[in-house]
């Protein structure tokens, strides 16, 4: 039987795009979504990908409070994580911010003076830490959660923008061939392969996270025991991307996953789109800081948008 569990389909356009959302006979309430800016990033949480997690094991590493941490190793990174969740929680709490309620188990093991302290064989992220995970990586803390939307539209105005921004920070490095990835799981049927890959799909109240709830967020999280393994094999950390994952569990039967990609010229266009569909970053991001940054990204638009067509029919004419 063959493998479909994890599709890929390449698109055009930003017309092709939205004919394929709105006319497939696809269920497309049963799943999430996540825009890449570039076909060139793995689907890793932010705290497995290495070059980050080994500038967070670096920092700690000559701290008392993690001495000898290696980023390769499970426990290890899972300590770090631990420290992080633990370090957001004591500073909000302290200025008076919301936080999600916590067992009080749990909370005066954040208050303990080793903060190395943690249950050997429980799940890593433990359920009664999803809520201030969920927070904390919404507000910048890397975890190992990924961020997912409910939402197709807000999917793309994540992998559209973030384009367009690395574009106007150095267009002379900018891969103009590279590809915009519009990742769709099917949350509702993954949850009946529990028994192959532990996946969780996390959907936190959004009261007290208005971004959050603007964008119409929910998170994935593959849960690992937390192994110290023996002292000369410890458990080494799994960098395996989700499709990978999906896709050596060899679940044969529906689409489980889609890896949609669209050429990366199609950034301003799209964003122009989405902004006349109402979806921008004053709606996406509540407040005045959204509605600065609408103002910001519309003044970007209007001083970079002649010269990035340029650039693509340059590049376009090299190949």
């Amino acid at each position: 039987m063959v493998n479909e569990s994890v599709r890929h389909v390449t698109l055009n356009s930003c017309k092709e795009l939205i004919d394929y959302f709105l006319f497939q006979d696809v269920r497309w309430n049963e799943f999430i979504f996540r825009g890449e800016s570039s076909s060139k990033y793995k689907l890793l949480p932010t705290v497995l990908r290495p070059e980050l997690s080994d500038k967070l094991c670096e920092y700690y590493v000559n701290q008392p409070i993690l001495n000898g941490t290696d980023s390769d190793k499970e426990v290890e990174l899972m300590r770090v994580e631990y420290h992080l969740l633990r370090k957001f929680y004591l500073e909000a709490d302290k200025n008076g911010l919301y936080l999600p309620p916590v067992p009080t188990s749990r909370i005066s093991k954040f208050y303990d003076k080793d903060p190395k302290r943690f249950d050997e064989n429980e799940l890593w992220i433990p359920s009664d830490l999803y809520e201030v995970a969920a927070l904390a990586q919404h507000h910048g803390i890397p975890t190992r959660l990924i961020d997912w939307s409910t939402d197709f539209f807000v999917a793309m105005y994540f992998a559209c923008t973030g384009a367009i921004n690395r574009y106007c920070k150095n267009p002379n490095k900018f891969d103009y061939k590279d590809q915009l990835v519009i990742w769709a799981m099917n949350a509702e049927k993954l949850t009946f392969y529990k028994d192959k890959i532990e996946l969780n799909i996390i959907t936190p109240p959004y009261h007290g996270n208005p971004n959050l709830n603007a964008q119409s967020g929910v998170f994935s999280l593959v849960e690992r025991k937390r192994v110290t393994g023996r002292e000369d094999a410890p458990t080494l950390v799994d960098r395996t991307p989700l499709d990978e994952l999906i896709y050596i569990f060899n679940i044969c039967g529906p689409m489980l996953l889609l890896k949609i990609q669209i050429p990366i010229a199609t950034c301003f266009e799209m964003k122009t789109l989405l902004n006349k569909m109402g979806y921008n970053s004053a709606r996406l991001f509540p407040g005045y800081d959204g509605v600065v940054r609408m103002i910001n990204e519309q003044a970007m638009r209007d001083k970079y948008v002649r010269k990035f067509y340029t650039l693509v029919k340059k590049s376009d004419k090299e190949t």
